[in-house]
């Protein structure tokens, strides 16, 4: 990790409380061991302020791509905020596994129209096995 110029400060969203200060965004990606404790293995502070930013997107892309030339093949664990056909997109590119939990807003194609996937997460209440397609 580099040193952080506090003169870059940007606003960035709180969103539990959906409040906005003034700070830095933080990328970090980490594995489990085979005794459960988690490493670091790409740490990045950045602001869209700094030059030569070109976007959040570009930073994760970079931790994605440190994780696979480290590990080959991985499983992405990741919230809701990385629910986006670019990191889908992203990941097949790479040839990795992920699971990403999906917005509110997302809509899958199951059985021949599309379905709200929080309206089958509550039908379904489990696991569900199916193949996803997506548009980029």
């Amino acid at each position: 990790m580099g040193w952080v110029n506090f003169q870059l400060l940007q606003w960035v969203s709180f969103r539990l409380s959906n409040t906005y200060e003034k700070g830095y965004h933080v990328t970090e990606a980490c594995v489990l061991t085979k005794s459960n404790h988690p490493v670091s293995i790409y740490s990045k502070v950045h602001s869209s302020q700094e030059k030569g930013f070109t976007s959040v997107n570009t930073v994760t892309f970079e931790a994605m791509e440190r994780a696979q030339a480290l590990l080959g093949k991985a499983t992405f664990v990741m919230d809701r905020g990385y629910d986006d056909n670019k990191m889908f997109l992203k990941l097949d590119s790479l040839k990795q596994d992920y699971i990403i939990r999906l917005t509110a807003k997302r809509k899958l194609f199951f059985h021949n129209k599309w379905v709200a996937a929080t309206e089958l997460r509550n039908r379904r209440k489990g696991k569900i096995s199916t193949p996803v397609f997506y548009k980029g």
